[in-house]
């Protein structure tokens, strides 16, 4: 849904006719909250992000979901490696999108290391599981 911007934001809203009593983004309070500032243009997003997938501060302006996947699929080495890091990415995505909801709904906020730390620990957990041939 990300991918597609078809993540119900407050632009998506606005642009479908739909007012939004504080349309910004609720991590940081500065912009409008659309699907790209969400997903990675925001400091705190952006910050969760590298904090789990460092190499993704290598780009020289911070990479859209369509331009991270893509970088992932090129690493180099096994697959295993690259199904971990894209496990790690979508995990990220989706618990920003669930933080969002968290702030906007029940007003609690998590710190952006907490949240890495918590993704991290989800991540490892469900990785143990997995079968390799």
């Amino acid at each position: 849904m990300t991918l597609f911007d078809k993540i119900k934001t407050a632009e998506v809203l606005a642009w479908k006719g739909i007012y939004i009593d504080n349309p910004k983004c609720y991590f940081c309070q500065d912009n409008l909250e659309s699907n790209r500032h969400l997903f990675f243009e925001c400091h705190y997003s952006y910050k969760t992000l590298i904090r789990l997938i460092p190499t993704l501060q290598n780009f020289l302006l911070r990479p859209n979901v369509s331009q991270a996947l893509d970088f992932i699929e090129g690493l180099p080495g096994e697959n295993k490696n690259k199904s971990y890091s894209l496990l790690l990415f979508n995990a990220t995505v989706y618990h920003l999108w669930r933080e969002r909801n968290n702030q906007r709904f029940n007003s609690s906020a998590k710190c952006f290391t907490t949240l890495a730390s918590e993704i991290a620990k989800e991540v490892r957990i469900k990785s143990l599981k997995w079968k390799w041939k």
